[in-house]
Order: C-alpha cells, then structure tokens, then sequence
C-alpha cells in the first residue's frame, strides 16, 4: 500500500476478520504504523495508521498498553486512509493527517483491547556469541540464560539477585573444595572469597541473561581473572551435568564436604522454585565453550541426592498451626504452632505451593503442616542458621472454634 510516508510493507497481523482489522505495518524507512480498522459503509473502508517509536511498539505489543492509549497519546499525527471502491473494481483512496485529539471517539479502541505477545527487546542470546565475546575479551564468561518471566523480556529484581548469590555461593564453596582443608563453619579463607569472587557484567533480554565474569585481581603487573575462579565454575557445570545421572552425581556429591554440598542444594533448590530450566553456558577465551540445561527434573533429582547426606537434614512430625501470612510470588510462608506458639517460616516445595493457594489466613482457621528443617551456612561469615521448608499444609479436621471443616 502506498502513503505520504511512501508504501507500507505488512509485518505481522494481530486481528484478521475477512482482512486484517488490526496489524502493523512498516514503511521503507523503518518507522513502524499500528493498522486499526475504523469504519466502512457500502462503498468505503476507513484505517487508522498510528506512527510508533520502537519503545511505543515494545510497549503496546507486550501489553504494557492498550492499543487505545496507543491511539490517544500517539507520539507524531496519526494518518487516515479511505478507500473508495467503484463499480468497475477500481479503488480511490484519500489519505489525510489527524491529531490524536481530533479522532473520533467510535474509532477509539475498546479500553480492555490489549496485545499481550512476548516480545524481544534484543537479539536472541547464543553461546557461540559469548564464546566470541570471551575471545575478543580475552577472560572467562558465564552467561545464564534464565527461563522467560515476563512478556518483554524483563526479570524480577529480587529474584536475579537471590539467583546470582546462590550461583556465587555455591561457585566459592566449590573454591574452597577445589583449594583443599574445606571448612564446615566459619568465615570463608579471604583468599578464596577474593580468588572466586564474580562480577557482573551485564543483562540481556530477549531471553533474560546475566553475564557474569571473574573479577581480575593484582597477579604480577597486570589485573588478571584467577585461575580458581575458571576451576570453580567448571566444577559447578560438571555437577549441573551430571545432575541427571545418578551414578555419576552420586560420585561426585561424595567427594565435597558440607558447606559446598548445602551451597549446590541452595543452587538446585532455585531451579526448582522458579519451576523451568536455566542454561548455563561457559565460555573461555580461545577454548570451546560449555553449553549445560539444568532442568527441573535433574534439579530434583540431585536435591534427593543431596538430601540423603545431610545428616542436619530432618523432616518434623506433622503439627497443627495457624497460617499468618503466605507470598505466592516469592513462594514463602508463615506458620504459627498452636501448641506452643512457635513460628516457622521460609520457602516451600512446589507441590506446598499449590496446596497453600488461595487458602485464608489468621488464627479462625486450622491447618496441618508438614515442615522440613534445613542448616543453612552463611558463605561468606560461615553463620549457620536453621531454615523450614513446607512440604504440604491441609486443613485441620476441626477449626480452632470446633466447627468441622
């Protein structure tokens, strides 16, 4: 189709009844239009062509707004198109410039219309790039590729930063195996924390991806990346593999000690509350890169591994309690004992996750909970502290006001 903005090239359609009522379409120059389908009558068709910035596009195709605010507040005169269709099949059109605040208001969009389509802000991460990247860079890149939380790429902020300290956790405890005399308690060795130290590089979307290196520390004249810091994250990738294989993992999980063993359970655990595969891609400047899907199921499978030699590992007798309070987002709950007041808190199993849903809280209310008490070791001060897990939460056979339930 041919415009004042020169002719218009049709991307993608998003409404089609007969012929496309909603779509975008994009001129030579690149600038993109929302198409919307307006009015007709028995010799006529009339659409709306709205320019869109690719931040406005971004933001209307993932939902973050209407198609009618798009409409409303458009950023440069929308163009009106009316063609005209004769006897003889010829077509006529008229096309014609129109501040948003001049439309009329039966062209508006429904207010509830929305696009919500995932939508890519960058180009699609692969490990071959950041192979080439740690080439050109001359040091040692782990990228984590992040399963899709959001309709435009981005990631929760609370939770990437619970995700990268569990990666470096779990990547200085594995330091410490690899340095030899592992500690169970205690502050990390310095050398260690400094040699493993990681540091953030950047994020990417389109497929949410943190970059991270090895920070370069004083060897000689030059600020170099230490070599334990290349051997810990090797070591991480070869449990992240091996996770899948009993044998194998097995083998492996008996050879770290126990601060190491509850930091790899903290890194599995993660996988499995967010409920969907990470990619793990190591890449080493002029050396073939390392590509590892840590899936559910082998994250699972390596925390019954890991769980059976976790001698301060105990699951408590069932109990009653009242449910305080419950966050489906960050999959974490509170717990009060009803025998002695006692409260518990902390993650849950995912199976938990659907039992608790939508149940009501406060003390009217009584329910049977089962709590798994893990140690946790603090990987920097070696502060140990307990943490409970839920395992599953039913209501109780009578209501703390002796009504059946």
């Amino acid at each position: 189709m041919s415009t004042p903005a020169g002719p218009l090239e049709m991307v993608e359609t998003y409404v089609f009844y007969e012929a496309p009522r909603l779509f975008c379409a994009r001129s030579n120059s690149g600038q993109r239009y929302l198409g919307i389908f307006v009015d007709e009558d028995e010799t006529s068709e009339t659409y709306l062509y709205v320019p869109m910035s690719d931040d406005r596009f971004i933001a209307t195709r993932s939902g973050l707004l209407s198609v009618r605010d798009s409409v409303v507040a458009a950023e440069a005169p929308i163009l009106s198109v009316r063609t005209t269709y004769g006897d003889d099949e010829s077509e006529t059109e008229e096309w014609s410039q129109i501040e948003s605040a001049a439309l009329r208001d039966e062209w508006l969009p429904d207010p509830e219309a929305i696009l919500q389509l995932p939508t890519p802000t960058q180009q699609e991460f692969t490990p071959a790039a950041l192979a080439q990247r740690s080439t050109a860079e001359g040091r040692t890149l782990l990228g984590l590729r992040l399963p899709d939380a959001s309709l435009r790429t981005e990631y929760a902020a609370r939770d990437v930063v619970a995700f990268i300290g569990r990666v470096q956790d779990a990547t200085s405890s594995l330091g410490q195996e690899i340095r030899g005399h592992p500690t169970t308690a205690g502050m990390l060795p310095g050398d260690v924390l400094d040699e493993t130290e990681l540091a953030l590089v950047e994020l990417q979307a389109a497929s949410f991806v943190v970059i991270l290196t090895p920070t370069a520390r004083p060897i000689g004249q030059l600020p170099l990346e230490p070599p334990l810091a290349r051997q810990s994250l090797d070591y991480l990738l070869n449990l992240a593999e091996a996770a899948g294989e009993d044998a194998a993992f097995r083998a492996q999980v008996s050879e770290l000690h126990r601060r190491a063993k509850k930091k790899l359970h903290d890194f599995f655990e993660t996988i499995v509350d967010v409920g969907a595969p990470i990619t793990l891609a190591l890449a080493r400047p002029n050396d073939s890169d390392r590509n590892v899907e840590l899936t559910v199921g082998n994250a699972r499978l390596g925390l019954a591994v890991l769980a059976e030699t976790e001698e301060d590992s105990e699951e408590l007798p069932p109990f009653s309690a009242h449910l305080i309070g419950v966050n489906l987002r960050t999959k974490s709950y509170e717990v009060n004992r009803i025998s002695d007041g006692q409260k518990f808190s902390g993650g849950m199993e995912p199976g938990a996750l659907d039992m608790i849903s939508g149940k009501p809280t406060g003390e009217d209310h009584e329910y049977e909970v089962v709590i798994r008490k893990e140690i946790s070791v603090d990987a920097v001060t070696g502060e140990e502290r307990p943490r409970f897990r839920l395992l599953s939460i039913a209501q109780s056979t009578s209501s703390t006001d002796g009504t059946e339930s």
